[in-house]
């Protein structure tokens, strides 16, 4: 077999990977039906942010989730863990809330949904089916894995500054592999959890290291994304130094993805992750495949600290090596997911990357960023828009820019511009793009 690097390797089997499930949570919705229906229609997710004061920030909008409704979903507050020094409140910890309620949902679509032990501290869940034991969770560990004013509350019960002593020392205590270690006791999942921590292209990488796993036979089964939150005064105010941000207060297209007077990107929060089984697997549960992944690309830039390369050569080289991997051309393909952050930088420079490979505009498959619907959401990113990307595959529709006409688009790609655009193609691009050049893509097919 020839990998991607040019390498060939003797490998006895080489599986099939499929997506069976996927469960999702984001401002775009907290269910299924209602994250199809807003992105789908173009729905803005963007709002004026609420649970803390913005006064002294410049950037006072996101695409938050609610948190309350999802704590409610998901039925308790607290979970204990031999890595807590005492009960992890998930409302200081909105990243684990999301993830446990997107886990719930993929268990719920392929059988009865796992449930509490009655008790609001939480040890592993019930109802949990016998496959379990053979998957392995392939997860992110985002920028920032605690809230650092969660810790500050919980600690000084006063309105004075924080002791950057004891948050430093506790932050410690939390490694950061935590979030897969705990999603997978909770869940009994039975193989060694993975962390991946590659910034806005994390998810993605994590969901490509699953299928590379489960490919090559090491595994059969793995449950593969992302959670990540960073609205809150500390993260705001990070992105807001790099100059990132759209500032201000007013939601109205405050996320312009490849248009003339965009301003930045947003922050969104949530949860992505999908079943992904090889055909042992499938034998195994006999769970229904939703599309098939055929290809994955990652490379570096090795540029800059935060700027993409110019030429768009990492950008470039990612998404080429999973068109060989999928052994597909670019005629072949019928949607891009594009990164599309917002950013003046970004924006231009995939732009540019998906000129070189696609040829002008005409030539294109259609291409769109969703994050106007459920922000960016840093490293859940990639899984969220890879789950966009499946739903499209499934009923071969590409979902509309938000809020834009065609004159508002300045760089070259064909962008939908309505909810009615169709394809007849059997494949899909993802593409996640982040901070310090760290890229990744992966390519999903129907399956016959």
């Amino acid at each position: 077999m020839i990998r991607p690097n040019g390498t060939t390797e003797e490998i006895c089997k080489v599986n099939k990977v499929y997506i069976t499930a996927s469960g999702t949570v984001s401002a775009a919705g907290l269910n299924h039906e209602s994250f199809v229906d807003s992105v789908f229609s173009g729905k803005c997710g963007i709002r004026k942010i609420s649970g803390f004061s913005t006064e002294r920030l410049r950037t006072e909008i996101a695409a938050q989730v609610n948190l309350p409704e999802v704590l409610k979903l998901i039925g308790f507050n607290e979970v204990r863990h031999p890595l807590f020094r005492e009960s992890m409140n998930l409302s200081c910890n909105p990243k684990l809330a999301m993830a446990i309620l997107a886990l719930i949902r993929i268990f719920e679509s392929l059988g009865p949904a796992p449930a509490c032990s009655g008790s609001e501290s939480v040890p592993p869940l019930k109802n949990i089916p016998d496959w379990a034991e053979n998957c392995a969770l392939f997860s992110t560990a985002g920028l920032e894995e605690v809230s650092i004013e969660g810790l500050w509350q919980r600690n000084n019960q006063s309105e004075t500054a924080p002791d950057t002593r004891k948050i430093s020392h506790l932050c410690q205590e939390i490694p950061p592999a935590f979030m897969s270690i705990v999603l997978s006791d909770l869940f009994s999942l039975g193989q060694a959890p993975v962390s991946t921590v590659s910034a806005c292209a994390a998810s993605t990488q994590s969901i490509g290291e699953a299928f590379r796993a489960l490919q090559d036979g090491h595994i059969s089964m793995a449950i593969a994304g992302g959670t990540d939150s960073m609205i809150f005064p500390f993260g705001i105010n990070a992105f807001n130094s790099l100059a990132a941000l759209t500032e201000g207060d007013d939601p109205s297209n405050s996320l312009r993805p490849f248009a003339r007077r965009r301003r930045g990107t947003v922050l969104g929060e949530g949860a992505a992750y999908f079943l992904l089984e090889s055909s042992e697997g499938i034998a195994v549960t006999g769970h229904r495949p939703l599309a098939t992944i055929v290809g994955y690309g990652s490379s570096m830039d090795a540029f800059h600290h935060v700027k993409p390369h110019p030429s768009g050569d990492g950008a470039i080289r990612a998404m080429n090596t999973a068109m060989e991997d999928a052994r597909v051309n670019p005629s072949q393909i019928g949607y891009i997911n594009a990164h599309g952050s917002g950013t003046l930088q970004n924006d231009r420079v995939e732009a540019a990357a998906i000129r070189s490979i696609f040829g002008d505009q005409d030539s294109q498959p259609h291409v769109s960023s969703t994050k106007p619907c459920h922000g960016h959401m840093l490293t859940a990113g990639g899984a969220m828009e890879l789950a966009i990307a499946l739903e499209a595959l499934i009923c071969h529709k590409a979902p509309p820019a938000s809020g834009m006409t065609s004159d508002d688009i300045e760089e070259p790609v064909n962008v939908p511009m309505t909810a009615n655009c169709t394809f007849d193609n059997d494949y899909v691009i993802s593409n996640s793009f982040g901070l310090n050049g760290q890229n990744g893509v992966l390519i999903l097919k129907t399956c016959s």
